[in-house]
């Protein structure tokens, strides 16, 4: 799980600022994925349950949920959604979210040369 990214993506989807991501933003974000309503929805369940809003642990574990769900056509298995919830799943790359970066942008450092810029790219 890239924790960075993860709180990167909090911040884009809790657009009221209020630290939590309400369920229209949540819908917004998160048909992002390509994924279903229907699996979305299920994703949700899993996660919040009943609640109106995620945390950003909760917004954190419906990330892997949906990346475990991409993995799988589009369909969660229940066994290991809950695996993957308590941290004991498969291990999985961020999910993909349309329009948005799966990876950080490198640090970049721009150097005068003699009048001239040179761009160093550090990893």
């Amino acid at each position: 799980m890239d924790a960075d990214l993860f709180d990167e993506w909090f911040r884009i989807a809790d657009r009221d600022r209020d630290g939590k991501v309400s369920g229209g933003e949540a819908v917004e974000f998160f048909q992002k994925s390509g994924l279903s309503k229907e699996t979305l929805f299920e994703v949700w369940k899993m996660v919040a349950g009943n609640n109106s809003a995620l945390t950003k642990p909760q917004f954190f574990g419906t990330l892997r949920l949906i990346a475990l769900a991409q993995r799988s056509g589009g369909r969660l298995n229940p066994k290991e959604a809950q695996s993957t919830l308590i941290g004991v799943g498969p291990s999985l790359p961020p999910p993909q979210m349309a329009g948005l970066e799966h990876t950080r942008r490198p640090a970049i450092a721009q150097l005068a040369v003699e009048g001239t810029s040179a761009v160093h790219i550090s990893t």
